[in-house]
């Protein structure tokens, strides 16, 4: 089946990377990503939940992501939401900065220690990370796919050399690997739904398939996520249908069963109660936007 979203596949490429993606609309979804990511803000506003910590986001806001941490941004609709997102498996990455100890040692924080910082800013001057993330981008056009890892690593480099100075002083104390176990199982639970929402949902077949007791599945989702696996998986159908809404002509019904909600009378229950307005209202509204000029 065809869908607008996809996880991020770091197979073909060693990394995910999109230069000031600009969009606008709801951002409310808790998430995970296998890879390591990174997203620079260069405009926006509204609020970063990382697992249990929250914090505003506001242009120059740097949000460093842990694989598999659990992460939700919920920014302001009526402002343009631009960012520049990198997603790398860390794992490749690593052996590169072996030449470089303190930037290793930076890197293995932001990359393994939940209680290291990983939201930073908002910096005063937005030119030093957006230059290097923009001189990056013009290199990715122009490289040929067998020289990416160099290249991706040269960057990498370089960016976390700037890096160094926008965080804590302390930071080059070491490494304490403080248990993560509860997001780790969570973020798995979210790659199963990404994976299935399509779906019928099964608590029982997902307890099967992560070799987890249900009770305690939707008891550590709830500590680390703040909200149940079956409100997880209702977001994450709602973001699929705003997604096809907007990108696709499809009638409500097919758009039903693409995201596992057949039966249409609660699918627009459900979507009026999340977003406060019905499908055809949403689409019409985007519609309108297209005519009017595109957010680019």
């Amino acid at each position: 089946m065809n869908r607008v979203s996809r996880n991020v596949d770091l197979q073909s490429s060693p990394y995910f990377f999109h230069y000031q993606k600009c969009s606008q609309g709801p951002f409310q979804v808790y998430h995970a990503h296998k890879g390591m990511e990174f997203m620079f803000v260069h405009e926006g506003a509204g609020r970063v939940c990382l697992e249990q910590e929250k914090s505003d986001v506001f242009p120059g806001t740097l949000l460093c992501y842990m694989p598999f941490h659990l992460h939700k941004l919920v920014m302001d609709p009526h402002i343009p939401f631009v960012r520049t997102i990198l997603i790398f498996d860390p794992s490749i990455l690593e052996p590169y900065l072996r030449l470089f100890p303190l930037l290793h040692s930076l890197f293995m924080q932001l990359s393994e220690n939940p209680t290291f910082p990983h939201i930073i800013g908002p910096l005063p001057d937005l030119r030093p990370l957006n230059d290097v993330l923009g001189d990056f981008h013009a290199l990715t056009k122009e490289s040929l796919p067998e020289h990416q890892p160099e290249h991706f690593a040269a960057f990498m480099v370089g960016f976390l050399q700037r890096l160094q100075s926008l965080v804590p002083r302390d930071w080059e104390m070491p490494l304490q690997k403080t248990s993560s176990m509860a997001s780790h199982h969570a973020g798995k639970i979210i790659q199963w739904i990404d994976e299935h929402y399509s779906e019928d949902f099964s608590l029982a077949q997902l307890s099967k398939e992560l070799h987890l007791s249900p009770y305690y599945l939707s008891h550590l989702f709830r500590d680390a996520a703040g909200e149940s696996i079956s409100a997880y998986l209702t977001h994450r159908r709602i973001r699929e249908i705003c997604l096809l809404l907007k990108t696709s002509s499809l009638s409500l019904q097919d758009i039903g069963r693409r995201v596992g909600l057949p039966n249409i009378p609660h699918l627009c229950t459900i979507f009026k109660k999340t977003m406060n307005m019905t499908p055809i209202q949403y689409r019409k509204m985007f519609e309108q936007h297209m005519i009017d000029g595109p957010e680019h």
